[in-house]
Order: C-alpha cells, then structure tokens, then sequence
C-alpha cells in the first residue's frame, strides 16, 4: 500500500542572489533572516559558484537543513571558465539574462511537485536576476527584489544617459531628487562608454525601469542614512524596505545566552555524526534536568539512530524556564559567550579545540575514531575534560554537570582551560608558532547523510589515483593555469603520495585529527605487531580490556608580491594577509580608518562601525558610495585614480 503524504505548508521563499560574492553574502542574511521567521529555504546559487563556495568555506558551512536548501542553475557560461577566478561581469549579466530562465522555470516546477517541501509562495531574487520576474504571473506568487545597491540605480539614470552618453567627469546632474550635488563621475561607472547599444549601459536601464513588475523591493540601507533617496525611490518602484545595514541576522542561541549569567550555561552538542539511542538519549535528558542548571542543548533530527530525535514532554516541562533546544547554533559565537561554563560534548577535534581556544572546559562523551584519544588528553593531560562513561546514566550526568559548573574540579578545569586559551590566542596570533609554521609552509613550497567512512577509505585507495593522474596530466598541459608545483593531500587520501617521485614535486600531507590522534593512528601498526589488537573476542570491548595502559608511545603517557624594503621598512607596523573577518576588524577599537575600494558591502559595515575613510572606487556603484561618503555623509576623502604615495602619505 502506497501511502500519500501530505505537501507541507510552510511558506516557501526561493532566493536568487546575482552570481558574485558581494551579492550571494546579502542574499544569505536575508535567506537566514526568512528561515528565522519560519520560511522554508531554497537558495540558489549558480553551478560555477556553489563549488567556488564549497571549495573556500569550511566544509560544514553549506550542509543543509531540512527546511534551508541549497539548489543550483548554470549561469550560461559552461565550462569556459575553470580557474578558480572571478567571472567578468559584462559576460555573466548577459548570460545569466539568456540562460538561467529556462532551467530556473523547471527548477520552480520541481519544487512544487515535491511531497517534501512546500510549494513555492514567493521569489527573492537580486535585482541583476530579474528573469526570475517572468514566473511571477505564471505562479501567481510574490516576487521581492532584492536591490544590494538599489539606491544608486534610480529610473532616473535611464535620462541621465540618454541625455550624455560621453562620458565628462565632472558634469553636475541636478535634477535627480535626492541625489543633490551628484556629478557623472559619482554614478555607478556602467554610464562610461561612447556606445548607446552598450550591453551593461542597456542592462541597467532594462533592470531598473523592469523593477516595478516586482510585488515588493528590498534595499541594504537605513533610513537616517538614505531618507531622501528612499523618498525619491518610494514614488517610482514597489513598496520599499529598507533592511540595512547588512540585515542583523536574529541569533535566537545567543539572545537567549545574553539573559545567563556569567558561566552559568552547559552547551551541549554531539557534532554532525554521532548517533545514540532513545534510552541515552532519555538519560542525558533527565541528567540535565537534575541538575537543575542552565544548558544549551543543539539536537539533531537524526541524532537518534533509526529514527526522530523527540524528547520526553515532562522533561520539556521541567526545564522550561532553564533550556533551549536548538537544531544548529554559531558554534565558535556560543563558546566565546560569557554565559558558557561548560561544554558536553563528543571530542570531535574541532569541537576540542574550539572549546579549549575559548577557555571552556568540557565533560567528554567520545563517540568514535580518534574522539576517544582527545578526551583522554582533555581529562588528563590538559585538565579541562571529565569523561563520562560510555552506557552514560542520569545519575552520573547530573553529578558532572554540577561538579563542572559549581565544585572544586570544575574550578580547577576552568582555570586550566583559561591557560588554554591564552596560548591558542599566541599561536595564531602574529609571529605566533601556529602563524610562523604556515608562513614556513608556503616558503618552503616556493559533499543530508553522512557517508559510511570504511566504505569510503576504501573506495578512494582503489578508484582515485587514475582519475587523479589524469586531472594532473591536463593541469600540467593547460596554457591557462600554472604547472602543479606542489600538492597537499589529506592523510587519508595518501594515493597522492605516488606522486612525489613521478613529478618531481612536494607532496604535503594534512592531517585534519588532533596532534594526539595522528600519534595514536601512527602507532595502530606497532599495536598489531605487539598483539594488542585486533582484539581477541568481543568482550573485550565490555571487560575492562579496553583499560589496558600503553606506556611505550613517545608523548603518549598513560597513553612576495611586495618589495623586500617595504617589509623590511614596516615589519614593526604593518601586517599584510589575504583575508580577514572586516566586521570582526571594523569593530576593533585600534582601527582608525579604512582605505577601501568602496563597494557597498564595505561601505555600509565602515558607517556602520563608525569608522571613516579613504576611498579609492574601482567601478560600478563604487564611485557613487564614494561621492556620497565624501560629499553627503562627511566621512570620507576620495583618492585620485592615478593615486601616488605622496597623496597617499598626506591623506
């Protein structure tokens, strides 16, 4: 018998960001921001950059859940642009205008034929996908634009370059209402051309005077900052929301934490792979509960082996007034929140050593691979980590919860741990080991279910090498991209090796597992050989076998693009990287300035954070953020294109 399921009825926003960084990052907070109020989530992002995406973010960053998808559509380009570059935007507006309507239209209708996700009730799409508009008659559904710089893209400018289409720098335009003093150097640099038949000139004017087809127009900007352009745009396109700066995403985990007192929270969390049962499951539940302490507790729908993870009503009952229960949380935000006193967790290394980089000590429930090895030096060599036993009971959860937030031990662990975290702060801060040891590096060098790992290991020692052999062999005839001159493999994916000698190159090898776990995993070898395993009958694994010391492990007791004088001349003041966290920096009380480029990212998160600056505009809308920051807003001074060092230094 076949049983029909219901179609869900949760609204369902499809959101479309234009295929560029600065717009797939807004796009995102508004796709979050939605989710949070209980929209189902299907983001779409081109194919190109969804694996441009995969490849940059940490691994975990683009997992779905059930209700916060992410779908792809080709751009239009093919596969004419491998190397891992950005894609010329004159080429991509017009063929995304070309191509992505069609696969976008069979997308939509997928979607609604789902039995697993409700049907799609509206379109949010980035003002440069305005194809998406087509559907909206179709579907008879809402359509909302989603403009990341729509206040310097009037209808206006529709007039401005019919009436001057040469471009003259300094040309005053004084008929645009709310743009006062704006000269045609301050407008987004598309007007810069001789030709009216001008692709990205027309693109413009075509997505600008389209937008009032749209049921509604979102804009990353505030009010006290852009009112009289808001005004002006209010009468010529759709309801007008200004959701800026950068829409503060809600963060219901730590709104909720800012209520706590000062280590007063147990975070429990058990990663994305570690399974229990419903009884484990029931005695962790009644242990938190009994110790009638604060927690945190972020549950996954498959934490329980087979089926949902549901929780017992008397228990949600209980702790009402002491809990949140959560699907996922900003990890590394919960554990650097004064509130956190604890985290229970299942020793995976990055939950390790996340927790001891921010001075949390943890009570320890391994799971598998090397998570038993990090929480033997947690508990015993780094003094921050309580074990508790496998079979785990209520009775001893509670113990420890209130032995970590209120006695002896606990203090003695939290103290440990603040040591901890102070020399993980010098190590990878600047000259620190962890940064040095990189630099030393790169000197030197002058994929909703988890996949079954033995089946895995397997797989990739026998089916990678040819595949890999040939994806070198075209690397290595390419004339687009440079000769592989080193490459660094994951230890598991070891094939790599055989490559060392065959061309001549480095091979480095990464081991993502704890220091702890790799010396424990280069010793399964001597283990064999001495006898200690495979173990002889299962009981081993229940009898006490498993407490057997092994004491003859070492360190296992008890088990330059810049000129050289540049560097040389501001190594005391300067420090150059490739990539930073701008709002993490912009906030930081030493940052004085910010000589920036002026995109509108930038831009809004520098006014936001109070901090002025020098600006240097590239192209598009950077020349109007530029007008208005030195002109209208009195927060910046522009630098000439042909900028020198002197102007530069004087500035």
């Amino acid at each position: 018998m076949v049983l029909s399921l219901p179609k869900p009825t949760k609204a369902h926003a499809v959101c479309v960001p234009y295929p560029a960084q600065g717009h797939i990052t807004p796009m995102l907070k508004v796709a979050k921001l939605l989710h949070r109020k209980g929209f189902h989530i299907t983001f779409v992002n081109s194919e190109y950059n969804h694996r441009r995406l995969r490849k940059s973010r940490d691994g975990n960053s683009l997992d779905e859940l059930p209700d916060f998808q992410f779908e792809t559509i080709p751009d239009g380009l093919g596969d004419q642009i491998d190397a891992d570059v950005t894609q010329d935007s004159s080429f991509l507006c017009d063929s995304t205008s070309k191509a992505c309507l069609v696969p976008f239209r069979k997308l939509l209708a997928k979607l609604n034929s789902s039995n697993i996700v409700p049907p799609v009730t509206c379109i949010v799409a980035d003002s440069g996908m305005s194809f998406a508009l087509e559907v909206k008659d179709e579907l008879q559904i809402l359509s909302l634009l989603d403009f990341k710089c729509m206040r310097q893209w009037p209808t206006h400018i529709t007039n401005i370059l019919l009436k001057e289409v040469t471009y003259r720098s300094k040309t005053k335009i004084d008929w645009i209402p709310g743009m006062k003093d704006i000269r045609l150097k301050d407008l987004p640099t598309f007007i810069r051309t001789t030709d009216r038949n001008d692709f990205m000139l027309n693109f413009v004017i075509r997505i600008t005077t389209g937008a009032s087809r749209a049921s509604a127009a979102l804009v990353n900007t505030f009010d006290d900052l852009d009112h009289d352009i808001l005004v002006a745009l209010s009468s010529m396109f759709p309801p007008i929301y200004s959701i800026g700066p950068s829409v503060k995403e809600e963060n219901e985990c730590l709104q909720w934490l800012d209520s706590k007192d000062p280590n007063s929270v147990i975070y429990v969390n058990f990663g994305s792979i570690t399974v229990m049962n419903t009884k484990q499951l029931v005695e962790f539940s009644w242990g938190l509960a009994n110790s009638k302490k604060n927690f945190l507790w972020i549950i996954r729908p498959d934490l329980v082996r087979g089926e949902s993870a549901v929780l017992p009503p008397e228990f949600l009952e209980e702790t009402k007034e002491r809990c949140l229960i959560a699907s996922w949380c900003a990890q590394e935000k919960v554990l650097k929140h004064s509130s956190i006193g604890g985290f229970l967790s299942h020793m995976g290394w990055n939950s390790t050593i996340e927790s001891l980089s921010n001075g949390v000590p943890m009570l320890c429930w391994p799971f598998f691979a090397e998570q038993q090895t990090n929480c033997k030096f947690a508990c015993i060599d780094w003094g921050v980590g309580m074990e508790i036993e496998s079979d785990a009971n209520r009775d001893e959860v509670e113990k420890l919860v209130i032995e970590l937030l209120d006695g002896e031990k606990g203090k003695e662990m939290k103290k440990k741990a603040m040591e901890w975290k102070s020399k993980a702060e010098a190590a990878t801060g600047f000259n620190g080991t962890s940064s040095m040891n990189f630099d030393k590096l790169i000197n030197e060098i002058d994929a909703d279910v988890t996949q079954d790992s033995s089946f895995l290991c397997d797989s990739t020692s026998k089916a990678c090498l040819v595949p890999f052999r040939k994806l070198l062999a075209k690397l290595n005839s390419s004339n687009v991209v440079p000769p592989v001159t080193c490459i660094v493999a994951d230890s598991g994916m070891s094939f790599a090796l055989e490559f060392k000698d065959e061309l001549q190159i480095p091979v480095v090898s990464f081991w993502t597992s704890s220091a702890c776990g790799t010396l424990a995993y280069a010793h399964y070898k001597h283990l064999v050989e001495r006898g200690y395993i495979p173990l002889k009958e299962e009981s081993d694994l229940t009898n006490g076998y498993l407490e057997t010391k092994i004491d003859w492990i070492p360190g296992l007791k008890d088990i330059p693009v810049l000129p050289p004088e540049f560097l040389e001349e501001t190594k005391e003041r300067g420090l150059i990287a490739s990539w930073c966290a701008q709002e993490k920096v912009l906030k930081h009380s030493s940052i004085g300035g910010f000589l920036s480029h002026m995109g509108w990212n930038s831009t809004i998160e520098s006014l936001s954070n109070g901090v002025p600056m020098l600006c240097w505009p590239f192209f598009a809308d950077q020349q109007t953020n530029c007008k208005f920051a030195c002109i209208d807003w009195g927060l910046g001074m522009e630098i000439e294109s042909d900028a020198n060092r002197d102007e530069v230094e004087k500035l």
